[in-house]
């Protein structure tokens, strides 16, 4: 019985030898250990055995430093481990597109992408990129695979899904939505025109109607009230007079001998003949005529003729009159 369990503690003492590590990452190396022998020993009377520790030297094949067995294959250790990756080499982590550092924990730098963070991104406009693909996240108001389309004008909002309302000519704003008026337009989709008395861009400007005028709700010139003529630029509040009147308001008739648009236009009356101070239409007058901006000229007493330089004949001793 003795004899048994020393020679089951033999063996319990061999090493066993791996052959079923499947990669090259294996080393041999010599140890050098203390082997118990079993050994006979006999005198006159009996003869009887003894346990002798013998040095001996074994070759162990296991996994290279730097790696460890993993179902039955060396692979590498990466002592501070992999976040995001996998280990390559001895505390060498390969990390997965999007990820970087040594220990694959942080993530690419904002413009860069993939494998190693080592591809540019070519998004534009703020857009974000993914740190994985590359593909790019626009901000409100572009679209594309850049990111370099700005929407339509009738569109607007992240990939320009949505639908502008804006009217009356007005700018969408790309991003939000919101409406830039054209001048003379107000309220949230431009829908309603500036109040009375106001003008230009968002209604912000006085319109200088006077006398009672009122600014027009669709285009801002002023609707004069009797014996006024002027019309208000909607756009800059600025007065456009009729024929035969000038002054910043138009609050003043052509001096006496002008006529016409900006009383830019001389009237030529003869004789004695005037130019009415509130009209000067087109015309030449003589012989004490009146030019009047729609009929010519008002002859006086005595005269016809388109320039009225004809003396009429005396009928009966009355003179035709004009």
């Amino acid at each position: 019985m003795a004899l048994v369990v020393v020679y089951f503690l033999v063996l319990c003492l061999i090493p066993i030898s791996v052959n079923s590590i499947k990669n090259s990452h294996m080393c041999n190396r010599t140890e050098t250990y203390l082997e118990p022998v079993i050994r006979s020993q006999s005198d006159v009377v009996r003869i009887g055995y003894r346990q002798v520790p013998e040095l001996r030297q074994r070759v162990i094949t296991e996994c290279c430093p730097g790696y460890g067995l993993s179902y039955s294959v060396c692979e590498p250790v990466c002592a501070m481990g992999c976040f995001r990756g996998h280990c390559l080499e001895p505390d060498t982590c390969s990390c997965y597109p999007g990820w970087n550092g040594k220990k694959c924990d942080e993530k690419c730098s904002p413009g860069y992408y993939g494998l190693n963070c080592i591809d540019e991104c070519s998004c534009k406009n703020g857009a974000s990129c993914s740190p994985v693909t590359g593909e790019c996240n626009c901000t409100d108001g572009w679209n594309g695979s850049s990111c370099d389309i700005p929407c339509a004008n009738d569109t607007y909002g992240r990939y320009c899904e949505n639908k502008c309302m804006c009217q009356n000519g007005a700018k969408c704003n790309n991003s939000d939505g919101s409406c830039v008026c054209s001048p003379g337009y107000t309220g949230e989709t431009c829908n309603e025109t500036c109040p009375d008395g106001y003008w230009g861009l968002n209604c912000s400007k006085n319109c200088s109607c006077k006398n009672g005028a009122v600014c027009h709700p669709d285009n801002g010139n002023c609707n004069c009230t009797a014996g006024w003529r002027a019309q208000c630029n909607h756009i800059n509040g600025s007065c456009i007079c009729e024929e035969g009147y000038t002054g910043i308001k138009c609050e003043e008739v052509c001096p006496i001998g002008t006529w016409g648009k900006n009383c830019a236009e001389s009237c030529d009356c003869k004789n004695g003949g005037k130019c009415l101070p509130d009209t000067g239409k087109s015309a030449t007058a003589k012989n004490n005529a009146i030019c009047d901006k729609a009929e010519g000229c008002i002859c006086t007493d005595g005269f016809t003729g388109i320039t009225y330089v004809s003396e009429l004949p005396d009928l009966h001793g009355l003179k035709i009159t004009a």
